[in-house]
């Protein structure tokens, strides 16, 4: 069995191989530059843009020889006409559902042979080893192949369409025959939203899904078994999809998403921007506004006061794109729009194009420590924009609704740092009390925005932290003293009410706090009732053992919303946090004393 493979090491549902036969045409191409070595190329493309001879000899560094100019001129005055040389392109025609795939192989064709296993299985290796499933064709497709000139025309126009191979322009149909054998191309199959979806060399193979349960029904109905659970829904593709619709470049977007997941290595940031700069190039073929236009008429230009009057920050680097020139002449309002939202695109191009240039050439460059996920992420977010606004292709709901919230998380907590710091300015803090106040301002600004009662208990849990903290700072600061029960210990204060939450801590956990090892709140309350600590800190001692009951009882346990905390109004949370923030100032006042300097 002869394979042809095309396939990188992207991920799919299914490996495929589809039975196809191969249209050896004959072209005929158009070139006024054969035969000429470098230096006569570009002599010739200056002669065409009318630079005089004197000026050639400066261009080409010949100043004052010109004996070396002039066989140059000889030989390239004959190259003005056109001249035509003759290629083989080759077309691959599908068995299964009798049309031509879209795409030329204009390189010899590389099969390599497969060795066939159980159950239409076939084991092969190109750059690696695949396991791909053989698909059946009914063998009257391969007795008639009656294909005219018209179609292979067609056939080349659409394979120009879709890549862009300027070496078929304006190609001539000399002749063609077909290769006796039939061949398997490499595909991929995936579950798409329920439905199945074919491809080869990254482009999708149409009305393959309708033929294959034509063609090939077993097959099909084990697709449907393995893709589907029983209750009929679909499992998800192990591609990555980042768009709602399908693109050509949807395996570049699952290597961007899977190395972003896991950016462990240099060289998946080589990778990253490799299939970034393929995107920004192949959204050119797909753009309604730019489709079947040629983009190197767009002469090139300095682009810098255009691109800098529309928004984006000016870059030391001269603008010399011909597909930059080509967005700002028939795209304005999108780049408008990326330079409001993006204003350093321009510079951030640039630089994806340069550490793609290594991942393409394979080089091992320093370049790639410095770039970092925050980089790459902007990088990213900046052509998927372009994506969905030039073909008008929105990002999956979800998707976009976790980045959203991903960009509100860092947002808050940002802002719950610098809460934080000024909270504890005056003091010197351990990093875990620190850590505590940003948790308790987090909380609370989602609580005010999205009023969930978990961000409330988020705050609570965060406050009896905090005073779990300081007051066992505080107990380790006085002299060690002599054990004493509940019973004992609150004897000594007859008069206080609101105790039920301290008589309810575990007696293990108060032998812990009088020993100077973690417990509870409740059990540090206690050591330092008894140790008459509260009475040199605060006026009224009942109080702060009010907020303490209060604190314990909205804790609750086993991380359940009680009802206190259901009730617990708005009104009252800031209260409670005020509080809070006053009992905690007047002790870590004398215990996180800031040194003067």
């Amino acid at each position: 069995m002869k394979i042809i493979s095309f396939e990188n090491h992207s991920v799919c549902d299914k490996h495929l191989l589809i039975p196809c036969r191969i249209y050896c045409v004959e072209l005929e191409i158009g070139h006024n530059d054969l035969g000429l070595n470098a230096m006569e190329k570009c002599a010739l493309k200056l002669k065409e843009l009318g630079v005089k001879d004197e000026e050639l000899k400066g261009f080409l560094g010949f100043v004052g020889e010109l004996d070396l100019l002039e066989p140059i001129l000889e030989k390239i005055e004959t190259k003005t006409l056109e001249e035509y040389k003759k290629i083989h392109a080759h077309f691959y025609y599908n068995l299964i559902n009798q049309e031509f795939l879209h795409f030329v192989d204009l390189g010899r064709v590389r099969a390599i042979d497969g060795k066939e296993l159980k159950n239409n299985i076939v084991e092969f290796f190109a750059d690696s080893s695949f396991k791909a499933e053989s698909l059946y064709y009914p063998k009257e497709n391969n007795k008639s192949l009656n294909v005219n000139e018209i179609i292979i025309r067609k056939t080349i126009e659409t394979s120009i369409k879709y890549h862009k191979q300027d070496t078929l322009r304006r190609a001539k149909v000399v002749s063609w025959h077909v290769l006796e054998e039939v061949y398997y191309l490499h595909a991929k199959a995936f579950d798409d939203s329920k439905e199945i979806r074919v491809e080869c060399k990254n482009h999708p193979i149409e009305k393959m899904a309708e033929k294959l349960e034509e063609t090939n029904p077993e097959w099909f109905k084990k697709w449907k078994e393995k893709q589907y659970t029983q209750t009929g829904e679909s499992k998800p593709s192990k591609r990555i999809k980042v768009f709602k619709n399908f693109t050509a470049f949807d395996d570049r977007l699952h290597t961007i998403e899977s190395n972003l997941k896991n950016l462990d290595t240099h060289q998946k940031k080589f990778e990253i921007c490799g299939a970034l700069y393929d995107i920004y190039e192949q959204i050119f073929d797909e753009t309604p506004s730019l489709k079947g236009c040629d983009l190197e008429t767009y002469k090139a230009e300095d682009l810098s006061k255009k691109f800098m009057h529309l928004g984006f920050e000016q870059i030391s680097k001269d603008l010399n794109d011909s597909r930059l020139n080509a967005l700002l002449r028939y795209e304005e309002k999108v780049m408008q729009a990326l330079a409001k939202k993006y204003p350093s695109f321009l510079q951030d191009l640039h630089d994806i194009k340069k550490y793609r240039n290594k991942d393409k050439h394979g080089e091992k460059s320093q370049d790639g420590f410095s770039l970092t996920r925050v980089e790459l992420e902007r990088y990213r977010d900046e052509i998927y924009f372009l994506v969905e606004n030039l073909l008008k292709n929105p990002l999956i709901k979800e998707r976009e609704n976790a980045q959203e919230e991903k960009h509100e998380e860092k947002h808050y907590k940002k802002n719950a740092e610098i809460d934080a710091r000024s909270q504890l300015s005056n003091l010197n803090a351990p990093k875990p009390l620190f850590e505590c106040f940003v948790g308790v301002n987090l909380a609370k600004a989602k609580y005010y925005s999205k009023k969930e009662d978990r961000e409330k208990e988020k705050m609570i849990l965060n406050f009896c932290k905090i005073f779990e903290i300081i007051l066992f700072e505080a107990i380790q600061k006085q002299p060690k003293p002599d054990f004493k029960t509940k019973d004992e210990l609150l004897g000594d204060y007859p008069n206080l009410k609101n105790l039920d939450s301290l008589r309810e801590v575990r007696e293990d956990f108060l032998k812990r706090a009088f020993e100077y090892n973690k417990a509870s709140l409740g059990a540090y309350v206690l050591v330092l009732l008894g140790c008459k600590y509260f009475e040199s800190v605060f006026e009224k001692v009942q109080e702060w053992l009010d907020f303490i009951a209060r604190l314990i009882a909205l804790r609750g346990h086993m991380h359940k919303i009680t009802k206190e905390l259901e009730r617990l109004e708005e009104e009252d949370l800031k209260k409670l946090e005020k509080q809070a923030l006053e009992y905690f100032n007047k002790i870590a006042n004398k215990i996180y004393p800031k040194e003067k300097r």
